[in-house]
């Protein structure tokens, strides 16, 4: 795979500081996840702010027993990950009201990591997490999900196209699913383009259950997704 990519076709972009991912994704010693980024190959984005990117530093013994994490606007929860040095807590969920986690998992990565998975059906915003565990708590990661439209098959029903420094370059819908989210058209050439029509389409290899989409327009404003 090119410098940056691992897994199956070399689809899954490296989340690693510094691009430092072992042929499966695992980060290579002394390196972590780049921030905003956790779980499994790093390949999870994070909506929590309750962390520092260092799961090496804890809350102090004396830290209240209770710890609510507001989300900063609705979310759709699947899973979260804990970072703690003693696992003992309990978990409530929030919007205007208290929401029932259905189907409640707790997975024991190590003896320091903890997944809890649960259903739930209506967006939240904030999580409130109590028992002993709080006392020691290092971090916490919300997922905001992982990029399953990376190298996936994109489509346009024109592409715009022009000269660059004496050679034709042509902006194909390709270009929005690589990985890349600069945003300068012209400097960076990973932005997708059509020529005067409007339709984007994304084809998935496989079922996925969407919970959010996350766009980015190219930088100079000229053209706005709304």
């Amino acid at each position: 795979c090119p410098v940056g990519w691992f897994g199956s076709r070399c689809k899954y972009k490296c989340r690693c500081v510094n691009d430092t991912c072992s042929n499966n994704g695992q980060c290579i010693s002394p390196y972590t996840c780049q921030g905003g980024w956790f779980g499994p190959e790093c390949q999870y984005g994070n909506t929590s702010v309750l962390t520092d990117g260092n799961d090496n530093t804890c809350a102090a013994a004396s830290a209240p027993a209770t710890v609510t994490i507001m989300t900063g606007k609705p979310l759709a929860f699947t899973w979260l990950r804990l970072r703690v040095r003693n696992p003992d807590l309990s978990l409530t969920f929030l919007n205007s009201t208290e929401v029932n986690c259905a189907n409640l998992k707790k997975v024991y990565v190590d003896s320091t990591t903890m997944d809890i998975h649960c259903n739930i059906t209506q967006l939240i915003m904030n999580v409130t997490i109590n028992g002993a565990a709080v006392t020691s708590l290092c971090s916490v990661y919300i997922s905001g999900g992982r990029n399953v439209a990376l190298k996936e098959r994109a489509a346009q029903d024109t592409t715009f196209s022009e000269q660059l420094n004496g050679v034709q370059f042509n902006y194909t819908a390709d270009l929005a699913v690589d990985g890349n989210n600069r945003q300068s058209l012209t400097r960076d050439k990973t932005c997708s383009h059509s020529s005067g029509t409007q339709t984007w389409t994304l084809t998935l290899s496989q079922p996925r259950l969407v919970h959010r989409y996350k766009l980015y327009n190219r930088g100079d404003g000229k053209y706005v997704i709304y």
